[in-house]
């Protein structure tokens, strides 16, 4: 009924009968054009430079990258390679432990 209420209550004129039955069936509701926020010249300039910053990465080259992530690289190298370590050090204790018990009998 809440839900009825608040299509009702929209306000929207510009509703066909087709979304009308959708949001009277749990779907999304429409409301006016006039409650949308406009988008301000600050945002649309931070997705023009989101776009161009995401068009110069994936133009970028090999070297290119290596050269302005350097950082970023060797913190991936020094994380798999614990992880790597650590998968050895399960398998490789457990095999030292049982050359040394051998050993010794």
């Amino acid at each position: 009924m809440a839900r009825q209420n608040s299509v009702d209550n929209a306000g929207n004129e510009t509703h066909n009968e087709k979304k009308d039955v959708v949001e009277q069936h749990g779907g999304p509701l429409h409301f006016p054009v006039d409650d949308e926020l406009a988008g301000d010249q600050t945002m649309q300039q931070t997705l023009l430079n989101a776009k161009s910053a995401t068009d110069k990465e994936h133009n970028m080259t090999l070297m290119q990258g290596i050269r302005l992530y350097p950082k970023a690289i060797g913190w991936s190298l020094l994380i798999s390679t614990c992880i790597a370590m650590e998968g050895y050090d399960v398998c490789l204790i457990n095999n030292v432990r049982l050359a040394v018990v051998c050993t010794f009998e």
